[in-house]
């Protein structure tokens, strides 16, 4: 039996999060600001997203779908 190799986490740019979300910028900072989207961390200069969080973040709007 063998075991893959964890991935290491990637950072997601604002474009990509944009695109993923189908959110403009202004939105998805506006829902940050609610706390209703994750906040972005520092990667040297810019800000960026865990893949991991962008990916709970829409899987929760799926389900969430799925509930109403």
């Amino acid at each position: 039996m063998s075991v893959e190799p964890q991935r290491p986490e990637r950072f997601l740019p604002l474009p990509v999060v944009k695109d993923l979300t189908s959110m403009g910028r202004n939105t998805i900072y506006e829902h940050i600001r609610q706390g209703r989207f994750p906040a972005p961390v520092k990667v040297g200069r810019r800000s960026a997203w865990p893949e991991s969080e962008i990916a709970r973040w829409i899987e929760a709007r799926k389900a969430a779908r799925s509930a109403a």
